[in-house]
C-alpha cells in the first residue's frame, strides 16, 4: 500500500486495504493450519524421528514457499503451523525419543539464527 501510494498508483480505499490484510493475514494462518494438520497427521503415522524433523523442516521450508506464492504471510503461516505440531502433535503424535531430538534440533537452529542475527546487527 505504500508504495503505491509513493508511486501515485491511483486512490487506494480502505476496503481494499482490508481486503489484502485479509488475505495476507487470514490466508497464512489458513494455510499454516492445513500444513500443520497434514503434518501431525503424518507424523501419527511415522515413528522414527530422524524422518519426523526432516517433515518439520520441509514442512517450515515448503509452506513458506506456497505462502509466498500464493500472496500470503509466510511468517504466519510457519507460526501457525509450528504452533500445531509443537502443541498437538507432541501430545497425540510423537513418541518421548522425537520429542526429545525434534525440540533440541529447533533449540540449535534457533540459537544459530539469533548468533547470525547478532552478528547482522553488529555490523
Amino acid at each position: 500500500m505504500l508504495l503505491a501510494i509513493a508511486a501515485g498508483g491511483g486512490e487506494i480505499e480502505p476496503l481494499h486495504i482490508g481486503e489484502i490484510f485479509l488475505l495476507e493475514a487470514g490466508g497464512g494462518a489458513l494455510l499454516g493450519f492445513v500444513g500443520g494438520w497434514i503434518a501431525v497427521r503424518l507424523m501419527q503415522s511415522i515413528d522414527h524421528y530422524p524422518v519426523e524433523i526432516l517433515l518439520s523442516l520441509a514442512l517450515v521450508t515448503g509452506l513458506y514457499a506456497v505462502a509466498l506464492a500464493l500472496h500470503m504471510s509466510g511468517p504466519i503461516a510457519v507460526v501457525v503451523a509450528g504452533l500445531l505440531v509443537g502443541n498437538r502433535g507432541q501430545r497425540t503424535a510423537m513418541s518421548e525419543e522425537t520429542k526429545t531430538y525434534l525440540f533440541h534440533f529447533w533449540e540449535v537452529i534457533d540459537e544459530l539464527l539469533n548468533s547470525v542475527l547478532f552478528l547482522l546487527i553488529g555490523l
